[in-house]
C-alpha cells in the first residue's frame, strides 16, 4: 500500500482521474487529504508520482518515498538548482 498526502484540490483531481483502480480516499481535513493505492510499485507509477511534483507527498512505504526522492535529486542535478 502506497500512501500519499495531497491538497484538497489535487485530491479532487485524483478522484476524477485516479492513478490506479485501487485508489481510495483515506482521510480528509480542512487542509489536505490522504490517499492510498494498493498497487505493486513499478517504474510507470514512480513516474506518475514524480510528475505530480509538489502537489503530492509520498508518506509510505519508505522505499517508494526514497525512489521518488532519488528521481527528484536526479532532476535537480540536471537543472542545477
Amino acid at each position: 500500500e502506497i500512501t500519499l498526502r495531497t491538497s484538497l484540490k489535487e485530491a479532487a483531481y485524483l478522484c476524477d482521474l485516479p492513478l490506479h483502480p485501487s485508489q481510495r480516499l483515506v482521510s480528509k481535513s480542512d487542509r489536505d487529504a490522504v490517499i492510498s493505492l494498493g498497487v505493486c510499485p513499478h517504474d510507470s507509477l514512480i513516474m506518475d508520482l514524480v510528475r505530480l511534483g509538489s502537489r503530492i507527498e509520498v508518506l509510505s512505504p519508505p522505499e517508494i518515498r526514497e525512489r521518488v526522492i532519488d528521481e527528484i535529486k536526479k532532476m535537480n542535478g540536471i537543472y542545477k538548482i
